[in-house]
């Protein structure tokens, strides 16, 4: 039998049920979970604009809540494509490079361009592009990805981002062969929880951390992206299950409601990869063996012994089952086994690492 994402472990007392560190248990499925809806959002489309929940976008402009974040200087005239350059394809969009030849500057900088058909999309679909146009709008940080603007052409929104130049963690860790060097993780880890630490101030997850989702430039900084999943200033605790199932801690596995530390578990299975080049759920083979197996492992067992102390306390402090025990980001980022040159600037130099044992 086919299970959706959201099954979940629910306690029994049926004695043929299977016994778990004492007590009893069995999967089971949440029908209204997984028989739900997507919001419906009506929604306008004509040739010339694209609004929706608060989003407006036309064939040069993009607008939210009235607020113009683009105008005139992006339009498929000042974009020209490399034809052969695919750097990603999701579900229902695709992400290419470019050259966009901005107004009354010289030379043409080169961006990523996310493409996403409004034909024979579903609502849910068009939600997490309009979750990833807010997110990327109202937010501004050096560990996320920068939007430049976005606009309409014949039925295609059409999203201008920065380019991060290296690709993503996924394409770095599949490079190596037994993982990466300590010092890389340090710095990816720094950057990484430096980031979520500004969305979580703000009341946003991410709610899809993985290797794939978490981009590299050339220049040193590691900067996430992918907002599609994200939650938007909601103050109670979410309890959908969206998002890569593999690095979904055990809380959002067993479709209970979750906070920040689901992202930061997410962050732990990251580094985790990162470290030895695989994931610590290579071996599992089904959603259903997934679940068991997060909820029987000892968090401590998952730790490597080939690594400095410091960054297994960064493990340690990311990879905590029970919900809200997990540290938060900003106070993984100050963890003493992260220390810099003080002559460090995000925008002249590579930052510096040096591993306190």
């Amino acid at each position: 039998m086919h299970l959706s994402p959201y099954a979940s472990l629910v306690q029994s007392k049926d004695k043929s049920t299977r016994s778990m560190e004492g007590k009893k248990c069995v999967l089971s499925i949440d029908a209204g979970l997984a028989n739900r809806k997507s919001r419906s959002t009506s929604f306008e489309l004509s040739d010339q604009s694209f609004r929706q929940d608060g989003v407006s976008i036309g064939c040069d402009y993009l607008r939210l809540e009235g607020m113009t974040v683009s105008r005139g200087e992006l339009m498929p005239a000042h974009l020209v494509f490399e034809s052969s350059q695919i750097l990603g394809r999701g579900a229902f969009s695709t992400v290419s490079l470019a050259h966009w030849k901005r107004p009354g500057t010289g030379k043409p900088v080169d961006v990523a361009v996310k493409q996403f058909s409004l034909v024979d999309t579903s609502s849910r679909q068009r939600h997490m592009l309009l979750k990833e146009l807010k997110t990327l709008c109202q937010v501004e940080c050096k560990s996320l990805v920068l939007l430049h603007g976005a606009f309409l052409e014949t039925e295609t929104v059409t999203m201008v981002l920065e380019l991060m130049d290296c690709g993503s963690v996924e394409t770095l860790v599949g490079k190596s062969m037994s993982g990466l060097d300590e010092g890389i993780v340090a710095a990816l880890s720094y950057q990484i929880f430096s980031g979520l630490s500004f969305l979580h101030d703000r009341k946003i997850l991410h709610r899809d951390i993985k290797p794939a989702n978490i981009l590299l430039h050339s220049s040193g900084h590691t900067k996430l992206c992918d907002f599609g999943l994200a939650t938007l200033g909601e103050q109670s605790l979410s309890c959908t299950v969206l998002g890569t199932t593999r690095f979904m801690a055990p809380e959002r596995l067993r479709a209970s409601p979750y906070g920040k530390s689901s992202d930061i578990w997410s962050v732990g299975l990251v580094l985790l990869e990162c470290i030895s080049g695989c994931s610590p759920w290579q071996d599992v083979k089904s959603l259903v063996d997934l679940v068991v197996t997060v909820e029987e492992v000892d968090e401590n067992s998952l730790i490597p012994d080939n690594i400095t102390r410091g960054l297994q306390e960064i493990l340690l402090g990311c990879l905590r089952k029970e919900p809200g025990t997990t540290y938060t980001a900003f106070t993984l980022s100050t963890f003493r086994y992260y220390e810099w040159s003080n002559s460090y600037s995000y925008t002249t130099q590579r930052k510096e690492f040096r591993p306190v044992c």
